[in-house]
């Protein structure tokens, strides 16, 4: 505008310096991506290595988990084999014969909390009952007050009237050994219908009379399942409309496919809650009804 002529552009030696600056962003670019493609495969790695996180853990944080799940795909022995499998039967004091009356005063010396007896003549199944304050107590001490892991059978510390309610619910352990709730675990095993036919029944006994446990349904629940559970019916209280639509509930998820016997609104229900084989929030569970023996 002054006269003064602009210098003149090289555009070859501007084209090199573009072509130079663009040319190191894309070997920067390419260094990222393999840095990330390097991480990328080392992360991948790690996961086969550890499944995840979780499942190297698990053999030294639950080795019993691991050992119940080899345990169930065993065979499962005869039933004959279930008659004191671990010489618990062979207990000081204990009965095997049908109608027995235990001895309550004797008892009561060592726990006052015992409120009923469970057997199952000439197996392994023959233990007290006992009620807490809270579900968590027997759960893992004997009656004797002894803490063993183990525990002792009892009544759900909600039943106002445990064995004359409508639903008593009774819970204990499924031990490797055989004893306590094992013998149950048979009815979830895929001749579940056979061993039904050998123990239909259990027996009851209880301060002021012994019953028959006449076993008509069993199930796998979550243990949070309140259909299953319903300690809304822990009570004598409960209406002949929420008595049918709890048996109503439990005949709809039996896996007995033949039931031996019928269940009514006016009898009084008995479940037997016991965990699986696996580690996780299920249940298993017979129901039973009682009936007083003569």
């Amino acid at each position: 505008m002054n006269g003064t002529k602009a210098p003149a552009l090289d555009w070859s030696a501007a084209s090199l310096r573009i072509y130079k600056r663009m040319d190191r962003g894309r070997t920067d670019n390419r260094i990222v991506l393999m840095l990330v493609i390097v991480l990328a495969m080392a992360l991948a790695l790690s996961v086969l290595l550890t499944g995840c996180g979780n499942k190297a853990a698990e053999p030294e944080e639950q080795p019993e988990a691991i050992e119940d799940i080899a345990e169930t795909m065993e065979s499962r022995p005869v039933f004959d084999d279930l008659i004191d499998p671990v010489g618990t039967s062979k207990l000081e004091g204990l009965r095997k014969t049908r109608n027995w009356t235990p001895d309550w005063k004797s008892l009561w010396k060592e726990c006052d909390e015992i409120i009923g007896w469970i057997n199952c003549p000439g197996t392994v199944m023959n233990y007290p009952i006992t009620q807490g304050t809270d579900n968590a107590y027997y759960l893992e001490t004997t009656y004797q007050g002894v803490f063993d892991g183990v525990g002792t059978p009892f009544a759900d510390y909600r039943s106002e009237n445990p064995f004359k309610d409508f639903l008593t619910p009774v819970y204990g352990h499924r031990m490797k050994d055989g004893s306590m709730f094992k013998h149950l675990s048979y009815y979830f095993y895929d001749d579940g219908e056979e061993f039904y036919d050998k123990y239909p029944t259990y027996e009851i006994y209880t301060p002021e009379r012994n019953y028959e446990l006449q076993v008509f349904a069993w199930s796998r629940v979550s243990e949070l399942d309140g259909n299953a559970y319903a300690f809304e019916l822990c009570n004598q209280n409960t209406t002949k409309e929420q008595r049918q639509e709890y048996l109503d509930y439990v005949l709809s998820i039996s896996w007995a496919k033949k039931p031996k016997y019928e269940v009514t609104v006016d009898d009084e229900i008995m479940l037997l809650s016991f965990c699986t084989a696996l580690v996780d929030s299920n249940r298993e569970v017979v129901w039973g009804k009682l009936v007083p023996l003569k």
